[in-house]
């Protein structure tokens, strides 16, 4: 602007780039979904305890957020837990079963 008074405003937040909370919010879920991602591939190295773990974590924190009405990230969640509960089918049927 002339005169050197600053940026324009806007009428939204604080300028044009400003991000709602809601839009913060779900670039941090597309976040976690990569990592998350990342995270699954590398669960073949896991030991069958440590994937049982998890999932019941994961299924924990999925119901959490369900419950505190945070319907997307349950989603997310929900997402993940098929994802690593894949991984364990997987590894249950690579484990040897020990004999008795």
């Amino acid at each position: 602007p002339a005169g050197g008074r600053g940026p324009a405003k806007t009428g939204r937040g604080t300028g044009a780039g400003a991000a709602s909370p809601r839009r913060a919010q779900r670039a941090a879920w597309r976040a976690a979904e990569v990592t998350a991602a990342d995270e699954l591939a590398d669960l073949a190295d896991l030991p069958v305890a440590e994937l049982r773990r998890l999932a019941a974590d994961l299924q924990h924190a999925m119901e959490q957020a369900a419950a505190d009405l945070r319907f997307e990230e349950a989603a997310v969640l929900r997402d993940e837990l098929g994802e690593l509960r894949l991984a364990l089918a997987r590894a249950e049927e690579a484990a040897p079963v020990p004999t008795p």
